[in-house]
């Protein structure tokens, strides 16, 4: 995750810590929360006040939770305390800095493992100053544009787009005078663009603006080959990045209704979406939301569209039994009406959640929780494959329905801590392909089996042959030998160790990559890899060591 998008999230958790944090649970049994983790974030040799720190999840940002937070003092130090034994990221939020040396895109941040009642020292952080882009949108009566995104994009020494570490768009609105400011932005060389049309596919977003440019670059280019080039350097500010948009773009509306294939009778109540034609016609990109319902007369609408070739298609919710074909059309210089689309009944799976290996009611009361969703991939249909997901019942039951002929794959989601899929049935039968609809078919005797893991892998890194690059970073990878489901991802820290928490019992392949120090604009690459295979058993900790040749990178890059 890139700089921005983590200062995003990071406020938002922040700002909900208030609310999550007393409903944490505290650790039971021997686990007491009484570890530490201390540090010091400096600009050079002097230390940074005020700097927020939080404790976060080992698979955050997708788990929005912070454990506990603190700030620096006024010499850049900090300690977050009541820490309990595992795995975490220990977050920075410092919107105009840059961290040095950062060893992935989601930072600014760092791995910790820690044992029981631990003291971990030198979390430390250097940071720099971020660079300052600013400039001003106006239209072609020379009228401030206001609240319109800006998009920030990296190119090389050609001229030619690179993997930016921030996000893509990079988004900052313009204020009531069209003026726009993005800081903490990193050295580098940037085009500077707005506009919402002409990306994408073509798709203009519905009733998110009032008026609807073509997508301009810095000072007034509309092909991006012809955007001038930003250079930002570190702390620098480069200000007068001026975007003058032309006439905005005529929009239209596309409209039609929803009718029984057979009786062509109107059907109300469904849902829709709508993506423009890429490759020749042969896929959809840029899925709008789902949009609807239908009204009573079966009656929907699209607009904001710019001309360009769409296909409409029902987005079935998870109650819905209806499924249908994608329509094509094109926009051109008019509205566009009279579109149909023809549903017929979908087939369904039903079935049940189970859990294996535990008879604790609480976590038998959490299946209600779950979400179970389905995908019937088809190369020769354009209608999206994935059906919205469905809530499990309180007793574990499930049925999803609006399916299409194909083979359905079927993903839990929104996991209570400690399960995991194991596999899932048909009859009793393992089915690891998938499971086989006709069309109409109405399938039953499903159950996906889920395992409740308390098991631990606590691992240390080794390093031999010499030394990593400074600032590289260790991912361990676990997942079932037998499956190859539930795969788990943990960062070891600056000390090589790392912690993999609610396994089940079972073998697990894991895998650790050795991957360089991150660098903004370039793709993710690899030092070295190595597999090994370990046991794992419920209330129990299974230690791991991996053993890092360093030697075998210049041996492999001479071979």
């Amino acid at each position: 995750m890139c700089v921005r998008a983590h200062v995003a999230v990071l406020i938002m958790i922040l700002f909900q810590v208030a609310v999550v944090a007393p409903a944490q649970t505290p650790p039971k049994g021997p686990q007491k929360a009484t570890g530490s983790i201390a540090g010091r974030v400096t600009i050079g040799d002097k230390g940074v006040p005020n700097v927020v720190l939080a404790l976060l999840p080992t698979n955050y940002p997708y788990e929005w939770v912070v454990i506990t937070q603190t700030k620096t003092d006024w010499d850049g130090h900090f300690r977050l305390t009541g820490v309990a034994a595992g795995s975490y990221y220990v977050g920075l939020l410092a919107p105009a800095l840059i961290v040095l040396k950062q060893t992935e895109a989601r930072q600014p941040g760092k791995a910790v493992t820690i044992s029981d009642g631990e003291a971990v020292e030198g979390v430390d952080f250097s940071l720099t100053r971020g660079g300052v882009i600013a400039g001003r949108l106006t239209d072609a009566d020379g009228q401030p544009v206001v609240a319109e995104p800006v998009v920030l994009m990296q190119v090389d020494e050609r001229g030619q787009r690179r993997q930016f570490s921030l996000p893509t768009p990079f988004r900052f609105e313009t204020d009531d005078r069209g003026v726009y400011r993005l800081y903490g932005v990193p050295a580098g060389r940037y085009l500077v663009g707005a506009g919402v049309i002409g990306q994408s596919g073509g798709v203009a977003r519905q009733g998110a603006y009032v008026n609807f440019y073509q997508r301009t670059y810095h000072p007034d280019a509309t092909d991006e080959a012809k955007a001038k080039v930003i250079e930002v350097t570190a702390g620098g500010e480069v200000t007068n990045v001026d975007i003058k948009f032309g006439r905005s773009v005529k929009l239209y509306t596309a409209s039609g209704r929803v009718v029984e294939a057979v009786s062509g009778r109107p059907v109300p109540g469904l849902h829709y979406a709508y993506g423009a034609l890429m490759d020749n016609g042969k896929k959809i990109g840029n899925f709008s939301q789902p949009l609807g319902p239908t009204n009573a007369q079966g009656e929907f609408q699209l607009e904001g569209l710019i001309p360009g070739q769409y296909a409409v298609y029902l987005m079935p919710q998870g109650d819905s039994d209806w499924s249908s074909n994608p329509v094509n059309f094109e926009v051109k210089n008019s509205q566009v009406t009279g579109l149909e689309i023809k549903v017929r009944y979908g087939a369904s799976i039903s079935g049940q959640v189970a859990v294996e290996g535990t008879n604790d009611p609480a976590v038998r009361a959490s299946l209600s929780q779950i979400q179970v969703y389905a995908s019937v991939p088809s190369p020769e249909s354009l209608s999206r494959p994935v059906i919205s997901p469905v809530k499990v019942a309180v007793d574990g039951s499930f049925r999803i329905a609006g399916l299409r002929e194909g083979v359905a794959r079927l993903y839990p989601i929104d996991l209570p801590k400690g399960l995991a899929l194991l596999r899932i049935e048909r009859d009793g039968v393992a089915e690891r392909d998938g499971i086989k609809l006709a069309a109409g078919a109405q399938v039953t005797g499903v159950r996906l089996v889920l395992g409740y893991g308390t098991g631990v892998l606590r691992g240390q890194v080794k390093i031999e042959g010499g030394v990593l690059p400074e600032g590289s970073h260790l991912l361990v990878y676990a997942q079932q030998a037998s499956t190859g489901l539930n795969v788990q991802t943990v960062e070891a820290d600056a000390r090589g160790q790392f912690r993999i928490e609610s396994l089940v019992t079972g073998n697990y392949e894991l895998t650790l990559e050795a991957r360089p120090p991150y660098s903004p604009g370039s793709p993710p690459s690899l030092l070295l890899r190595v597999r090994q295979t370990a046991a794992v058993t419920n209330g129990a900790e299974t230690e791991v060591i991996f053993t890092l040749d360093v030697s075998r990178v210049e041996k492999e890059k001479n071979q």
